[in-house]
């Protein structure tokens, strides 16, 4: 059996991508492609992610004429701790730490995914594992 962390399982990598550049600048409103571009994968890659993401009420879509754009979904429930953990996670990534402070920053990422099972659970049975 493959060794997954939950925090993969909940967030594979283009849907991890999507959300940390989305929810990182909630104020924005990405191009298909210009999000493509700035996650270096082709524009048909996040499609899939941004369907789900869009009918779950996690990030909004707008259409001006032929172009599609998206954005975090500022309204939604669950925004402010998916906002706090995307910048959290991305500060993770990017700053050298102490070991103290990353063990710190794994803690609150474990809660975040702690609390984002719970209301899956809650809100979603279906997808319980």
């Amino acid at each position: 059996m493959r060794n997954t962390s939950a925090l993969d399982t909940l967030f594979p990598g283009v849907r991890r991508g999507v959300l940390t550049a989305t929810l990182t600048r909630p104020e924005k409103w990405w191009y298909l492609s210009e999000l493509a571009n700035f996650l270096h994968i082709r524009p048909s890659s996040p499609q899939r992610e941004l369907a789900a993401l869009v009918q779950s009420g996690i990030l909004e879509q707008r259409r001006d004429g032929r172009r599609t754009y998206f954005k975090a979904e500022t309204r939604s429930p669950i925004f402010r701790d998916l906002h706090a953990a995307a910048n959290e996670t991305s500060l993770i990534m990017t700053m050298p730490m102490s070991q103290t402070e990353a063990q710190e920053s794994v803690t609150k990422a474990k809660e975040f995914v702690d609390m984002v099972e719970q209301w899956i659970a809650k809100s979603h049975p279906a997808l319980r594992p």
